[in-house]
């Protein structure tokens, strides 16, 4: 769950807490992540699997999408801003 947690910092983003939720329901291990990031909304991924791994990986997935999104997101915006200037 450590290397899950960590791998969200690999995309440079000010990420300032990490809150992750997992409970177990009648369908399944249900696995919440909420990654607060400054300056930007939080992204909250919910994910449910029969298995705890599987859980947690599909969450994991499905967060570092949003990550790497975002990260995309504020990368173009700082090169549009800079070819304006320019």
């Amino acid at each position: 769950m450590k290397e899950t947690l960590e791998s969200f910092k690999k995309y440079s983003l000010d990420i300032t807490r990490i809150i992750a939720n997992i409970t177990n329901e009648k369908d399944g291990i249900h696995v919440e992540f909420e990654i607060n990031i400054a300056h930007s909304s939080p992204v909250i991924v919910n994910e449910t699997d029969e298995t705890f791994d599987k859980a947690v990986e599909l969450a994991k997935d499905r967060a570092q999408k949003a990550l790497r999104r975002l990260h995309d997101k504020i990368i173009s915006q700082k090169k549009r801003v800079a070819k304006e200037i320019a």
